[in-house]
């Protein structure tokens, strides 16, 4: 089981460091031949036809992947080929509904969103919009089916078709053919991305059909609407009201600041979002003890491996931005820097919400998750207009704190195994004070050497005790093991 979860963990990690490492060179390009202005505008285009997309779901994706995983047998791909056929359906008819609203509107929502007038490329969000749901919707099957090799190499080639296609046009034509190469690689990535889906369902015997019932669509909204509404619903909402508030109140630009800080946290991510999907599919289908493995490996060391991580970026920030995009962009260090240290426990957030999906506590988080964005919902309409970017840093940080802190204690609370492992304890009373030194670290001045002064000491501190506390004794034999063997050949 470990060898199996290796494996497809080493398949999507080549993946993601392709995926991610593509991803900050186009945005490193990007920031090269356009402005910051226009980088922000590029980003709100993209990221609200990825929020209405989100609104559009209905918690279908979710429970898809769910389906996905369990289909073994004749039955459970029965199963898996009604709900498939539903979430085309549900998707296909919500999307067309909200943005049939939108194409009535556009003036409106072109101001309430971008605050300006309606262009060309406003009109042209509505197409991305569709495109993308057709496009997104056989991740979540290929992710749960477990064809973990297949699911790597489709998103190898799809980012770096995007790349080429968005950074040619942008040579060209600017801000629009960055926007248009956007949507010529979101339109080939799909086909491309059927095609892989299609051979895979053939290959599990599982059959794609269009055929669908009101039944059908009442189960998948039964099984998937309270989590979607917590996760994804009010994420989207939040998302498309900080399009709204930084238009407003901050500028634009500072949300294009928002796109390179996303783009370096995705490097950050590059682990613990190779072992998601897998945990996923692992954790459907194995016995407690086997899952309480994983789960403890996970907590420990990905953990461990995230916060050096970022405790080193956040060190080396300032050439970081110069050598990546453009010393234009150290202006705004004082939002990316924090966003950084925030997305630490945004991933364990990810982490822990992945254990409880798989044990099937999908109306707990949507509960969790619903709290949260409502606070920062609150928090922002509060805060941004008066505090700025720094208001926008505290709605983020103290909902997402929150939840982070909710899950845990559920997910411990509910599973009496964790009362056994040590490890994990320690691990966290050794955490804590080490995170509250590099959160005051993030908010200061890359300029101030106190930042450097106190983050250096941090590495090898944090290193020497989670070694000394949290490395398990039966880890480090087979450790030594291992090396010893190597030395005799």
């Amino acid at each position: 089981m470990i060898k199996q979860f290796l494996k497809n963990t080493g398949w999507i990690l080549l993946a993601n460091m392709a995926t991610k490492g593509i991803g900050l060179v186009t945005i490193s390009f990007l920031s090269k031949l356009i402005t910051s202005i226009e980088l922000g505008v590029y980003n709100s285009y993209i990221n609200t036809a990825a929020y209405i997309n989100q609104i559009a779901d209905l918690g279908s994706s979710t429970v898809l992947q769910k389906a996905s995983a369990l289909a073994k047998d004749h039955k459970s791909k029965i199963t898996l080929e009604k709900k498939l056929s539903s979430a085309i359906l549900l998707g296909l008819l919500s999307n067309l509904c909200i943005l049939l609203l939108i194409a009535f509107n556009i003036e409106f929502f072109s101001q309430l969103f971008f605050n300006q007038k309606s262009d060309n490329l406003t009109h042209l969000l509505i197409l991305i919009t569709l495109i993308q749901f057709f496009f997104q919707l056989p991740t979540y099957v290929l992710m749960g089916i477990g064809h973990f090799q297949y699911y790597s190499m489709r998103n190898i080639v799809t980012a770096f078709n995007s790349f080429l296609c968005v950074i040619a046009s942008t040579i060209f034509w600017g801000l629009r053919g960055s926007v248009f190469g956007y949507l010529t690689a979101t339109l080939i990535n799909t086909f491309f991305t059927w095609i892989i889906t299609i051979n895979i369902l053939k290959k599990e015997q599982v059959k794609v059909s269009l055929r669908s019932s009101i039944s059908g669509l009442v189960q998948l909204l039964r099984e998937g609407y309270w989590f979607y509404f917590g996760n994804t619903f009010l994420g989207a909402i939040a998302g498309l009201f900080t399009i709204t508030l930084f238009s407003k109140y901050i500028s634009i630009e500072s949300f294009g600041f928002l796109r390179i800080a996303a783009s370096i946290n995705a490097i950050t991510a590059i682990i613990p979002s190779a072992i998601m999907p897998v945990t996923l599919s692992v954790l459907s289908r194995h016995s407690a003890n086997d899952t309480i493995r994983i789960k403890s490996f996970q907590i420990r060391y990905v953990f461990g491996t995230i916060f050096i991580f970022t405790t080193i970026l956040l060190l080396s920030i300032k050439p970081i931005i110069d050598i990546l995009f453009n010393s234009e962009y150290e202006k705004g260090l004082s939002l990316i820097c924090p966003l950084i240290f925030i997305n630490i426990i945004i991933l364990m957030q990810g982490l822990f919400s992945n254990f409880l999906i798989a044990a099937g506590k999908m109306k707990f988080l949507g509960t969790i998750s619903t709290l949260s964005i409502v606070l920062h919902i609150v928090l922002a309409y509060l805060l941004i207009p008066y505090l700025g970017n720094m208001g926008y840093l505290i709605s983020w940080l103290v909902p997402q704190f929150l939840s982070h802190l909710f899950t845990t204690m559920k997910e411990f609370s509910m599973n009496h195994s964790y009362k056994k492992i040590n490890e994990i304890k320690r691990f966290y009373l050794i955490t804590t004070p080490a995170l509250l030194i590099v959160f005051y670290a993030s908010f200061l001045p890359t300029c101030n050497h106190l930042k450097t002064y106190i983050l250096l000491p941090i590495l090898p501190l944090y290193c020497i005790s989670f070694i000394k506390f949290v490395v398990m004794k039966e880890e480090l034999i087979i450790f030594k093991t291992k090396m010893l063997g190597r030395k005799k050949i």
